[in-house]
């Protein structure tokens, strides 16, 4: 960093300080102390494709909804992490960054994407080598009454922090509504062929290992749906990252240490 731009930087903190994520609070890093006691860490046991984690008597490996059954049709996605439970300093982070307009926190939080998806995702699950990242995309009305796609950026930030190419792959081909306002069946209504991948994308899409980038898992049927288009449009495989996931009510909170 040159000289000019570092006395940029420490001109900007001065006169609008760093602060905490998730209390607000002044703090270099994303979370100050306090907060940092409150996040609750994803472990073992989990279900080993869709990362759910299972009550700490499970000895299953999947859980129900990822075991194939004349009933059940498991996720297209091989593998699904994530770095947090969705609550507390995460949960006022992710509400920040996307509805509040903070958009820099888009550095901090694609370094914790890095770092978790550099450590083996914390888990059994050994970190697959993928071609291309690509973000869960909005749909273009959305996007441009935010003004930015929180998954993109997250994407990027971590494109740049492992070198491994992002592309916007995906389209959302009709409007959709929230889905924080609808319940589990609503929400897989809601998104279903929902995505297909850009024509002009196709052949980029081939054969390839993609990883997927979402900002929060709540029951996956977004992330279900997106790698559904992608295999539609022949990609080898697709696994998939996102900053949080809901916190499953029925799990006891032994499942999530607290850092």
């Amino acid at each position: 960093m040159s000289l000019w731009n570092k006395l940029a930087q420490d001109l900007v903190k001065g006169v609008f300080p760093p602060r905490c994520a998730g209390c607000g609070e002044w703090e270099e890093k994303l979370f100050c102390a306090n907060c940092q006691q409150q996040l609750q860490f994803i472990h073992n046991p989990l279900c080993k494709v869709c990362g759910k984690p299972f009550d700490t008597l499970a000895l299953a490996d999947l859980c129900s909804e990822c075991r194939v059954s004349r009933y059940n049709k498991p996720p297209e996605f091989s593998a699904l992490r994530s770095c947090f439970g969705f609550a507390g300093p995460v949960r006022e982070a992710i509400h920040r960054y996307k509805y509040q307009g903070q958009r820099s926190l888009a550095d901090l939080l694609g370094q914790e994407l890095t770092d978790f998806w550099s450590s083996d995702c914390h888990d059994t699950l050994q970190t697959p080598h993928c071609d291309l990242i690509t973000p869960v995309p909005l749909h273009w009305w959305r996007a441009y009454r935010r003004g930015y796609n929180q998954s993109e950026l997250l994407a990027n930030q971590l494109s740049f922090n492992i070198g491994v190419p992002a592309k916007v792959l995906l389209r959302r081909v009709k409007p959709t509504r929230p889905q924080v306002e609808l319940n589990r069946d609503q929400r897989a209504a809601n998104v279903k062929n929902a995505f297909h991948v850009d024509e002009a994308m196709m052949s980029v899409v081939k054969g390839k290992t993609i990883l997927l980038i979402d900002d929060v898992c709540t029951t996956g049927a977004t992330l279900r749906e997106c790698a559904k288009a992608l295999l539609k449009g022949e990609a080898s495989a697709v696994y998939a990252l996102t900053v949080a996931r809901q916190i499953p009510q029925q799990v006891s909170l032994d499942n999530y240490d607290k850092g």
